[in-house]
């Protein structure tokens, strides 16, 4: 058997939004069924580092019986390569055929990654943001919110795309790069560095950035918003929103409840003070299985990715690529004769 190899720049000209958006769709609906396995990362790590944001390895796996793909990303979280002027994460995605074992693909994890994540909270925003929202304001300016706003614009008639940065020259290049782009011919684009006015009358809020210190507080939403946390990194030290927009929010949801609560720092802080419940947080599955009714008034959707959308992911590209003839096709392995 071959091994495809698939790079970010593969992964780029492969990606198509609702295919890849269903594929996200449907791995949680298999969470929920019950017929695909996610367990929790442990993380490795130096045990002499007392750096409170130490480098950090993370194996993220999962299991689908659907398809018996099985999955196994590593993913490198340092956070000082900001420092560096480096990416805070790296990744490679391998994924498997659990019954026999053979590794039909190896992908470079950036594009990957951030494309599934943004799928992801377009999954979630279809269900959960109120009928009509189409002002949309993305906190951070970064990759990651460039592909949120494609993958929105893909799936959403929206009026209106605000981008906030800490620094006009982030939000700046965001919508310049955005403008170029015919999907965007429609929309209107704008930056700021002004939070409270980037989310005045927004109907959904997507924050996309690795703060350690809360970004977002209750007076900043209005009443029927949506907000998707997206952006912090699997650990508790991050959190882009305060403890109380848990509390005012009718509905929180995440990706998977167990690793919401070893790895999410919003859910975290949460429950330690007292503003959401330890059983509260529901399953994204369960919401687009049509269990839990769209609510009404403030809902977040808190995400730290799982290894499941990895595997979801991996096999819509390799999916892609087999379609395309794309990738690299490689023979990790010498094939034997069978003796006779």
């Amino acid at each position: 058997m071959t091994t495809v190899l698939l790079t970010g720049e593969d992964c780029a000209r492969l990606v198509e939004w609702p295919g890849l958006i269903a594929a996200m769709r449907e791995i949680h609906l298999d969470h929920a069924r019950g017929v695909a396995i996610q367990p929790v990362p442990r993380s490795i790590r130096n045990p002499a580092d007392t750096d409170p944001a130490p480098a950090q390895i993370i194996p993220m796996t999962g299991y689908r019986a659907s398809t018996g793909g099985y999955v196994l990303k590593a993913l490198a979280d340092a956070p000082h390569n900001r420092e560096r002027g480096i990416p805070a994460q790296r990744s490679t995605v391998a994924l498997f055929s659990a019954e026999t074992g053979e590794c039909r693909a190896l992908i470079d994890g950036a594009v990957l990654t951030r494309t599934r994540t943004a799928a992801v909270t377009v999954a979630a925003t279809l269900a959960l943001a109120p009928a009509g929202a189409d002002v949309v304001t993305i906190v951070g300016a970064g990759a990651l919110a460039l592909e949120h706003a494609r993958a929105l614009v893909s799936a959403m008639p929206l009026r209106e795309i605000r981008f906030w940065s800490r620094t006009p020259a982030g939000s700046d290049t965001a919508v310049a790069t955005l403008s170029a782009e015919p999907a965007f011919a429609r929309v209107s684009l704008s930056a700021t560095t002004n939070l409270r006015a980037a989310l005045a009358g927004a109907g959904i809020v997507c924050t996309l950035t690795p703060a350690r210190d809360p970004l977002i507080t209750p007076d900043l939403l209005g009443e029927g918003v949506h907000v998707n946390a997206v952006g912090s990194p699997p650990r508790p030290l991050f959190r882009e929103l305060t403890p109380d927009v848990f509390g005012r929010a009718t509905l929180t949801v995440v990706d998977v409840l167990p690793i919401a609560l070893a790895e999410s720092g919003n859910i975290r802080d949460a429950i330690a003070a007292g503003t959401l419940g330890e059983t509260e947080p529901i399953e994204l599955g369960r919401i687009l299985a049509g269990e839990v009714a769209r609510p009404r008034g403030l809902s977040v959707f808190n995400s730290v990715g799982i290894g499941l959308q990895d595997l979801a992911a991996a096999e819509y590209f390799l999916g892609r690529s087999e379609a395309h003839e794309d990738g690299l096709q490689v023979q990790l392995r010498p094939v034997r004769t069978p003796v006779s």
